[in-house]
């Protein structure tokens, strides 16, 4: 009973790995995509307030 409650542990371990990675993947484009539509923006706005001599 032990070895098969282990082997049990091991599949569930191995489980919220794969669902782990895949929500990290998930994240990880949610963030590139965020940043191919917001990075050209900040840094627009970055530059124009860097030559801005008010700001």
């Amino acid at each position: 009973l032990p070895k098969r409650a282990h082997k049990r542990v091991e599949r569930s371990k191995q489980e919220i790995e794969i669902e782990h990675r895949s929500g990290i993947s998930s994240i990880y484009v949610l963030v590139i995509e965020l940043e191919i539509k917001y990075l050209p923006l900040l840094y627009l706005q970055s530059s124009s307030i860097n030559i801005d001599p008010i700001a």
